[in-house]
């Protein structure tokens, strides 16, 4: 008996239900988007001498984000920058900042009114802090209901078009770690926490969290002063270790690289801190 050809409403059916899967697909990923008014919180980390760096920042991308993005409110630009630490006998109370603190100050003041995209925080500006200021990032983009936070360092190019894609991409995944470089073996002592171990991390520059994994971080890690028991004064080190406890409470994370950033060409010394910074702890008692 010859085979029969499938009818054509058998064929109108299977038709339909295909269409019927792609809309509730798409459907799927715009309740997912719609359940977050802001999509993407980016805190550039700056020192408060970096004048220079901060500049080259707007002129090669951060303006143009702002510019772009900024009146949907979806993407939210904006340099993190505590203040310069004062020097001192520790028992001493009362103690001043010095003229060229408040010189910075009055010139951060200025900056700030004229470009609008400097937060500043409570925070004395040094390499030991950066852990507590990397975790107040994190706590201004979920405190603002931000899908993705991203921290990048004040000398790197952020591929922006690369990060809305991806982004996109990630929409239905609710624990994201992400960056440009994944360390997944240990390549310097200075990798290993007071513990002795290794854990997997993305490199410091520039790295991404979804809102889930960097609320579940915040609210239920042992992210505060006893992470000292395991960490050590690398952000993105310990950032890796946050991430290794948030999935030990349950987190199912997925890594993730992808070309977030690069170098801006021919930044300046001494990473996060000026010469002026460096030299104010060199001649500090």
């Amino acid at each position: 008996m010859p085979m029969r050809r499938p009818s054509l409403k058998w064929g109108l059916v299977f038709a339909a239900l295909v269409a019927l899967f792609c809309f509730c697909h798409s459907v799927r990923n715009l309740a997912a988007a719609a359940s977050f008014q802001q999509f993407i919180y980016i805190g550039v980390l700056s020192a408060p001498n970096n004048f220079k760096r901060r500049e080259q920042a707007r002129r090669r991308w951060l303006k143009d984000t702002r510019a772009k993005f900024g009146q949907e409110a979806r993407v939210r630009a904006e340099f993190i920058v505590g203040h310069t630490p004062l020097y001192s006998d520790p028992h001493v109370q009362g103690v001043l900042a010095p003229e060229t603190a408040l010189q910075t100050e009055r010139q951060l003041d200025e900056e700030s009114k004229l470009y609008n995209d400097i937060r500043r925080i409570p925070l004395a500006e040094t390499y030991l802090t950066l852990p507590d200021k990397s975790l107040q990032t994190l706590q201004l983009g979920v405190t603002a209901g931000y899908r993705y936070i991203v921290k990048i360092d004040d000398d790197r190019d952020l591929h922006v078009s690369e990060l809305m894609s991806f982004c996109s991409r990630m929409i239905q995944v609710d624990n994201v770690y992400a960056g440009d470089n994944l360390w997944k073996k240990k390549g310097y002592t200075s990798q290993l926490g007071a513990d002795g171990k290794f854990v997997p991390y993305f490199g410091g520059p520039a790295y991404l969290l979804s809102h889930g994994l960097a609320a579940k971080i915040l609210h239920e890690t042992s992210n505060g002063a006893s992470f000292l028991l395991t960490g050590s004064s690398s952000e993105d080190v310990d950032m890796g270790r946050w991430v290794k406890e948030a999935k030990h409470l349950g987190a199912n994370v997925q890594f993730e690289t992808f070309g977030l950033s690069e170098p801006i060409p021919d930044p300046p010394q001494h990473g996060n801190l000026t010469e002026g910074d460096v030299d104010a702890m060199e001649e500090a008692p």
